[in-house]
């Protein structure tokens, strides 16, 4: 465990770190090694690094270091990894062996043969032998001689020799196994960002800070090419390897240069490749295919396939390049989550597998950004502050509704598609709703302006104000925006919130205008909170003029207004109760029952702003997450906190699953969407009840972030004599992390507690229902009709045993040679006759009768469940007329012990047609079960009448709520 998982206070471990989606990359340059037949890239997310295999761009594992890594390579089956001053090798998730020579920083690593080469930010250089960690030499003279070395390469065939690149644009030739200079190269006035061996012996490819690229023979110290890349520093170089004479560039503008080198100019020039700087460009050995990585956190895989000599994605893995604000899961199975950030993007992110993440797109940004003569950046839209969506219409028409910074107009996207829709909503002029605007309206504001200006004349701090508030109010009378939105539940209306104060509805649909709510202005700030039901009879609105304010949907009218004594931020709706759950400028939460109309409960402990809020699906749970960076899980029944932790980042969205298994958050400056699971939903849980002082006076547990792969940290391994002990301490020190970290969650003896039950679900919610059995249909379904399905599959011949052939041909004797025929052999089939004597009874028929005497047939249902169908229709067929129709009374008692029970339902059915169908005959010839036949043909009626009517409501309502609006 790292040094994040402190804990202070005790609480409820209740959800768990789980894992981290959206993560791909980040500015540290990738590495790549080639095993076997496929090529593998190594990139660097934070204290972690991912392993992809280039075939299909898939993550095949996940190592964790517990440090930033500043620098990676591979070699073999190790990998290097840099942290600090630290370099440490690891094979898979293990640690192998450690290297802490270093003083400084480790910036640039090279796998060399059996050594591996370092240098810090101390300009010290070290060679290191991998096997034993020892220093196989130093060089330290760089300083002295005013060369600070920024890059690092091996230049083939030449046997110890590594050639140093530097900020002044000099390079130096070194002999690492004497420690000696043996060449210093003048440079070209400009700071060497990278050095790339090209396929041909003794040329170097050199990357300047100027934005030149430099092809240069080492041997004679001879420049033979020079090119330019516009745009800014070269950050990355990669020659092709399958023949064709070719030479990739990446700059810091994010673009890609393809050059001829036979030529001797630009072939191609890939333009918007990424949006910000290219932090390594590799070409797959003998292969036309470019991988690149930036630091927008994408990595993408090129093939060069066009007719044009240009490329094309092939496939990539994209995140968001800059830190997500808004999460909400889609869907009712909890597999996506839609997510937008500063990056202007809305993406939409699949935890179950990463391949299927993707960006809704924004249309042909590269096209239209070439035509206008700006960045594909430029032309997308601005930064989206809110979003909603519905799954019911998704496949009908537009489905997610976005509101973004400054623009007035909301985009529509189908999600289906994944594309940005045709229509945008858009806000009606004023002209066009005139019945909106009553005289009395407008001489209510136009009052209010004045008294602002009056007050902004006086010279006092709330004259000045009031001077800010009056600006700020015509600001947002004359430029509006839209700062909310909210996707009905139908999928069939979107209702926008206006920062001038104004409520729409319109059609998701045509786009069109439908309703305004109020007149003209629902409210007289700017809206921070929309929301309606589940069968839309009432919309919900909040603003910064400290009201929640409650409208019939249809109508308009407004039904219910609650005042706050602070602005309200922002709320949440749960649909299946109704409760709306708002937070105001002093970090309170209150409840407001829409049913009652009253303000139920109230939630206080946050030191911070509010950020984000999310419900339970059941409506028990409140998550609340705030700018203290600790999130809190409120249980609305008892109103006391339920758990609590700490982050060490602060939470900017939250928001729970679906299927309640899951929260997802996000977190400022992370680009990932972090997954934590809910214990609870796994078995028990037993967690302390916090009273007011404990929450006020003590901390909440820090936890760390959860990793991409959360797996079980292993022990730290070492060569030489003292590995043993070194693996005894670290599995010591692993045990130690996880008590600290279960140490918050302890339950002491004489705390308060409440647990949380494994739920198991009863036989029979009701008796009032009708209840099926848990049965495959397998084992009832076809019961009534398997002699019918015996008869079909009857074979038409008895199977023939084939004919042996010989070993040995036996021959005829005699001048010409035959072979002897085979004598037949006759085959016998053997039967076996199996008699049932009647004597004795099957358990079957022991429990049916012990059931008739007792008059409880519970044993006897548990033994007919666990038998197959096969077996059910032979103990059926086996009830005989012995004792004048004994076992026929206590079968048919059996039955209507079902339907009295009105559990197993369709097993009564299926047993009543089975033995009708067997002994429907016989059972006249008995008189004493008339009264039996007839009370079973009563009830099974009466089931059946109930069955429909409950169907028939079902049916009813599912049409009612499928036709709604």
């Amino acid at each position: 465990m790292s040094a994040a998982t402190q804990t202070t206070a005790a609480s409820s471990l209740l959800f768990q770190p789980f894992r981290c989606v959206g993560a791909i990359t980040s500015h540290v340059p990738f590495a790549t090694q080639t095993r076997a037949q496929d090529t593998f890239v190594t990139t660097v997310v934070g204290d972690s690094y991912h392993v992809y295999n280039c075939k299909k761009l898939n993550l095949v594992f996940v190592g964790h270091v517990g440090k930033p890594i500043h620098a990676i390579t591979c070699a073999g089956p190790l990998t290097f990894a840099a942290c600090g001053s630290t370099v440490v090798a690891k094979r898979r998730d293990v640690s192998i062996r450690t290297y802490d020579q270093h003083s400084g920083d480790v910036l640039l690593m090279l796998p060399f043969g059996s050594h591996l080469i370092t240098v810090d930010a101390t300009n010290v250089v070290r060679v290191l032998d991998v096997a034993s960690t020892d220093t196989f030499c130093t060089l330290e003279d760089f300083s002295s001689l005013k060369f600070t070395i920024t890059a690092l390469s091996h230049p083939s065939t030449y046997i110890n020799k590594i050639l140093f690149g530097s900020r002044c644009g000099r390079l130096q030739l070194w002999n690492i196994k004497t420690c000696k200079l043996l060449y210093t190269f003048k440079g070209w006035g400009s700071a060497v960002n990278v050095l790339e061996q090209a396929p041909a012996v003794d040329i170097m490819g050199i990357g300047l800070e100027s934005g030149k690229i430099v092809i240069h023979d080492i041997k004679f110290d001879e420049t033979l090419m020079t090119f330019t890349h516009e745009g800014g520093p070269v950050t990355s170089l990669s020659f092709r390897t399958d023949g064709e004479p070719f030479l990739a560039s990446g700059n810091a503008l994010g673009t890609i240069a393809i050059w001829n080198l036979e030529e001797k100019r630009l072939h191609t020039f890939m333009s918007y490749c990424h949006q910000k700087p290219v932090a390594s460009l590799q070409y797959l050995a003998s292969q036309p295919l470019l991988l690149s990585s930036s630091e927008d956190n994408t990595l993408k895989l090129w093939i060069f396939d066009n007719p044009d000599g240009s490329a094309r994605v092939l496939r990539s893995r994209e995140g968001h390049s800059a830190p997500p604000n808004k999460i909400r899961w889609y869907g009712e199975k909890g597999h996506n989550i839609l997510s937008a950030g500063t990056d202007r993007a809305l993406r939409d992110v699949c935890v179950i597998k990463d391949e299927r993440s993707r960006e809704l797109s924004q249309g042909h940004l590269v096209r239209r950004a070439k035509a206008a003569g700006r960045t594909a950046n430029d032309m997308r839209l601005p930064a989206i502050v809110d979003f909603s969506s519905a799954v019911t219409r998704e496949k009908d028409w537009d489905n997610v509704a976005t509101c973004h910074r400054s623009k007035l107009d909301v985009c529509l996207w189908s999600y289906e598609k994944r594309v940005l829709g045709h229509s945008t909503v858009e806000l009606p002029k004023k002209g066009s709703i005139t019945a909106m605007r009553g005289a009395s309206t407008r001489k209510r504001k136009q009052a209010k302006r004045r008294a602002q200006a009056k007050e902004a004349a006086r010279d006092t701090p709330a004259a000045a104000q009031a001077k800010e508030d009056a600006g700020a109010t015509v600001a947002r009378a004359q430029h509006p925006t839209a700062q909310r939105t909210h996707v009905t539940a139908c999928g069939n209306f979107v209702i926008v919130g206006y920062s001038d104060g104004q409520v729409h509805r319109y059609n998701m649909q045509s786009a069109r205008h439908r309703l305004a709510y109020g007149h003209p202005y629902a409210h007289d700030d700017i809206v921070t909170g929309i929301a309606s039901d589940a069968i839309n009879s009432f919309v919900v609105s909040c603003s910064r003029d400290k009201t929640i304010k409650m409208w019939n949907f249809d109508q308009g009218i407004l039904v219910a207004t609650v005042t706050s004594k602070t602005p309200v931020t922002q709320m949440r709706l749960n649909t299946n109760n109704n409760l709306l759950a708002f937070a105001c400028v002093d970090t309170a939460i209150r409840l407001f029952d829409t049913d009652v109309k009253k303000v139920v409960r109230l939630f206080s402990g946050h030191q911070g702003r509010i950020t984000d809020m999310s419900w339970s699906p059941d409506g028990r749970w409140l998550l609340t997450a705030a700018m203290d960076m600790t999130v809190r899980v409120w249980d609305i029944p008892s109103g006391r906190m339920l758990s609590w932790f700490s982050v060490p980042s602060a939470v900017t969205s939250i928001d729970m699953s679906p299927q309640g298994d899951f929260l997802a958050t996000t977190h400022v400056d992370e680009l990932g969407i972090f997954l934590w699971v809910n214990r609870s939903m796994f078995g028990e849980v037993t967690h302390k009840i916090l009273s007011a002082e404990a929450i006020e006076d003590g901390e909440a547990p820090m936890i760390a972030l959860p990793l991409v792969s959360m797996t079980r940290r292993p022990a730290q391994k070492r060569s030489g004599d003292d590995q043993d002990e070194d693996e005894d301490q670290d599995d010591a020190d692993h045990e130690a992390d996880v008590a600290d970290y279960a140490k918050a969650f302890e339950v002491e003896e004489g705390d308060e507690v409440a647990t949380t039950e494994a739920f198991k679900s009863p036989e029979q919610l009701s008796t009032e229902l009708v209840t099926l059995s848990s049965l495959p249909r397998s084992r009832w379904q076809n019961l009534h009709k398997l002699d019918v399905i015996r008869e079909r599959n009857k074979p038409t011949e008895a199977p023939k045993a084939p004919v042996r052939a010989p070993f040995f041909l036996s021959v005829i004797p005699g001048l010409q040679p035959q072979f002897k025929p085979e004598e037949e052999v006759e085959v016998k089939s053997k039967s076996k006759s199996f008699i049932v004597s009647g004597s004795d009874l099957s358990k079957f028929q022991r429990l049916l009768l012990a059931g008739k005497e007792s008059g409880d047939f519970a044993d006897l249902l548990e033994m007919i469940k666990s038998l197959g169908i096969g077996a059910v229709d032979f103990e059926i067929k086996s009830l005989t007329a012995y004792d004048e129709g004994d076992q026929y009374e206590a079968f048919l008692q059996f039955l209507l012990f079902l339907l009295d029970s009105k559990n197993n339902f369709e097993l009564c059915q299926a047993y009543s047609n089975a033995f009708f169908t067997s002994h429907g005959s016989e059972l006249i010839q008995f008189k004493t079960l008339i009264p039996l036949l007839e009370q079973l043909k009563t009830k099974m009626d009466d089931a059946w009448l109930q069955v429909d009517g409950l169907l028939q409501y079902s049916l009813c309502m599912l049409t009612y709520f499928k036709d709604q609006r």
